[in-house]
């Protein structure tokens, strides 16, 4: 007599082991990876350095950062109280815009081209309308050549204030004998000499010849 094997498993059955077989390993790779997440967050919150994942760059610093100093005071009004706009006197005759500038406590420059009549201002540094303070030295740009100047007479003046006015007047004092003392003589001539602005002007400074005995009284 022939023995028979054990009946072969229906094809249903082989479809079923299959999935069961997928879901036990689906179920043990999600176990497996929940636990790893749990161990790492446990991890983090006991040392939150050792984290091995990134930190998604959200935008936020994590700490409040140092504060830059500034490498130059911005030239703003804010930044300089007291501050003022720079008048722009561009196109009008520099002797009036020296004049309005100086008003203002700003030192003033004048530089002339080298040739031509106009007396207009050109240009200035700073440019108009730029924050500067009091004290600020204005360099003023003519688009003509330097004109005549007025020498002024300041025979017998003392020779520091006699420096100021020269310069008020657009020269360049010079004093070959010192600043001791008064005014003894100009260079050029205030009466007979001309000068351009600009020009030198030498004041010749010292003592002041003292005047004789006055005579006595009649008796």
């Amino acid at each position: 007599m022939t023995e028979l094997g054990p009946p072969p498993v229906p094809r249903r059955n082989k479809g079923l082991i299959a999935a069961i077989t997928v879901a036990v390993l689906v179920l043990a790779v999600i176990g497996a990876t929940a636990g790893w997440l749990i161990a790492d967050r446990a991890a983090s919150e006991k040392n939150p350095g050792a984290s091995g994942s990134a930190t998604p760059d959200t935008g936020t610093p994590t700490s409040e950062p140092p504060v830059a100093e500034p490498s130059a005071v911005p030239t703003s009004a804010a930044a300089n109280p007291g501050g003022f706009a720079l008048p722009d006197v561009r196109t009008m005759d520099f002797e009036q815009a020296r004049r309005q500038l100086r008003d203002l406590g700003l030192g003033v420059q004048v530089f002339f081209a080298r040739s031509g009549d106009d007396r207009t201002v050109d240009r200035t540094v700073p440019a108009g309308g730029q924050i500067v303070r009091r004290g600020t030295a204005i360099k003023v740009y003519v688009k003509g050549a330097p004109p005549l100047a007025t020498i002024p007479n300041v025979m017998g003046v003392a020779c520091n204030q006699a420096g100021s006015i020269a310069a008020d007047h657009g020269f360049n004092p010079q004093y070959p004998s010192g600043r001791n003392g008064v005014v003894l003589r100009e260079d050029p001539d205030p009466v007979t000499g001309t000068a351009h602005w600009n020009d030198t002007l030498k004041l010749f400074c010292g003592t002041a010849p003292s005047a004789g005995p006055s005579a006595s009284a009649a008796p």
